[in-house]
């Protein structure tokens, strides 16, 4: 039987992975710079990410398990233990994009938040210093780590129930449905 913390270590790698490639993708498409009023956007969309990775993760200890053996608990345990990791190697593939990839990212944010503010017509130097706080290394590190925790317990609900459906209900019902 495959190990837990190895799938869910697999997977987290691979999401990691994943969202470094697609802060770089952000990056060159102009969605830090020439295209920021979409940068919201395309953030949300990047949620899509942990929503796959987790799929597959569950599928994969669906599979290594004796069949309709994994409960509501034991998958529970595996996205719980896939959105620790995630905490930590999400947030170190942030400080790898802003430190090494894109170091002037904050830079570029206050300045599009600038523009953003004089086009629209709000106080430019109240929104400048509400978008310094808001665009800092240890905000968006902070913000990091709560959206994964967050978000990974939720996708960890869901999936695990979903496993419960799939390998508890249902063979539950289909036998109850074949002795009638």
């Amino acid at each position: 039987m495959t190990s837990v913390f190895k799938i869910a270590l697999k997977y987290t790698l691979i999401s990691a992975s994943a969202l470094l490639v697609w802060l770089t993708a952000e990056m060159l498409l102009g969605f830090h710079d020439k295209y920021v009023e979409y940068y919201q956007q395309t953030t949300l969309l990047s949620l899509i990410i942990p929503i796959i990775t987790f799929r597959f993760s569950f599928k994969e200890y669906n599979k290594a398990q004796a069949p309709n053996n994994a409960n509501f608990i034991q998958s529970l345990g595996l996205g719980l233990i896939m959105t620790a990791f995630s905490a930590v190697f999400s947030t170190i593939s942030l400080i790898i994009f802003l430190q090494v990839i894109s170091p002037d990212f904050f830079n570029k944010m206050l300045a599009a938040s600038d523009m953003m503010a004089k086009r629209n017509g709000f106080d430019v130097i109240a929104t400048h210093e509400q978008a310094i706080i808001y665009f800092s290394f240890n905000s968006y590190i902070k913000q990091t780590i709560i959206g994964t925790v967050v978000f990974g317990c939720i996708l960890s609900l869901v999936y695990s129930f979903i496993n419960y459906r799939n390998n508890v209900i249902k063979p539950k019902l289909k036998i109850m449905m074949d002795k009638k």
